[in-house]
């Protein structure tokens, strides 16, 4: 019985010291690992949001250009029939779209899907409101 209490005597103080030592390492450990965490996501963000930011100005771009008003000032010409003017309408609004098809890994699945939506209303207005024009 002596014998157990002196093993106890210095079994217990090791636990101690040990179990305060793995938690003080595993805090710090933590907390270093956290902190290179937030470095990185601070790197990638350095990287990242020019690149968003760009993305971001190009749709903005892209839905100004692929406006029935603007892309007529661009593509129209004097002599067009309207079913020409047609076609060349949506070849431009798709050509510009697709040019643009490469922003959406910057971009919110949400905004992308709203900008998809934008093109295919202007190609619908466009489709449905040349059969009512003159052909001449």
């Amino acid at each position: 019985m002596e014998m157990f209490l002196e093993l106890l005597k210095y079994t217990i103080p090791g636990l101690v010291v040990f179990t305060t030592a793995y938690f003080l390492l595993k805090l710090y450990l933590d907390d270093r690992l956290r902190q290179e965490l937030a470095s990185q996501r601070s790197e990638s963000l350095k990287i990242t949001l020019p690149l968003r930011l760009q993305a971001y100005e190009r749709l903005i771009l892209l839905c100004d250009r692929v406006a029935i008003q603007n892309t007529l000032l661009r593509i129209r010409m004097p002599g067009m029939k309207t079913g020409e003017l047609r076609g060349a309408l949506m070849l431009s609004i798709s050509q510009e779209f697709d040019h643009n098809t490469s922003q959406q890994l910057y971009v919110s699945d949400t905004l992308w899907k709203i900008i998809t939506l934008a093109k295919n209303e202007t190609l619908g207005i466009v489709s449905e409101t040349a059969p009512e024009l003159d052909p001449q």
